[in-house]
């Protein structure tokens, strides 16, 4: 996908997530030693990224340039991004690490954790992950979750940030 002005916002969001380091937790490292996870899907006319973070929140990024932040305030959500952080932790023996991950190809997912020693991520053709026996699906079911109930709580809710370009 060419970086181009729609998408910049885009861009600037993911990289920010990714760069989420100990160092910006000011010591508060969690016990599991994740910082933040995320689920990447490709498909043909836009690239989604949901974020989780260790502390509760979740971030929606869509690369046509609309974005939802800010949904840690909902208990929903606070409950959902800790699912979607715990489920990915379990599945960290299945990642790589990655100097930076790179975005999922079409009809592919990518899963990232954010770690103190560095990132990890993994990808996988999304035919895969909707298979309920893959060990990734339940993974895909929490991301999917997350992101449902951001966009739910963006429609619902003024004080949700949202951006578009």
């Amino acid at each position: 996908m060419e970086k181009n002005r729609f998408t910049e916002v885009y861009w600037t969001m993911r990289e920010l997530a990714l760069s989420f380091t100990k160092e910006k937790l000011n010591g508060l490292v969690p016990l599991n030693g994740v910082l933040s996870v995320g689920m990447e899907m490709g498909f043909a006319d836009v690239h989604v990224t949901v974020v989780a973070s260790c502390f509760g929140d979740g971030s929606v990024y869509l690369s046509d340039g609309h974005i939802i932040i800010g949904g840690g305030r909902f208990e929903k959500v606070r409950k959902s991004a800790f699912e979607l952080m715990d489920r990915i932790h379990r599945k960290k023996f299945l990642m790589r690490k990655v100097d930076f991950p790179v975005l999922p190809s079409i009809n592919e997912v990518s899963f990232f954790a954010i770690t103190t020693t560095g990132i990890l991520s993994y990808s996988v053709p999304l035919e895969t992950v909707l298979n309920d026996n893959d060990s990734l699906a339940d993974s895909f079911r929490a991301g999917q979750q997350l992101l449902y109930l951001m966009r739910q709580y963006a429609e619902k809710n003024k004080e949700l940030k949202t951006f578009s370009m």
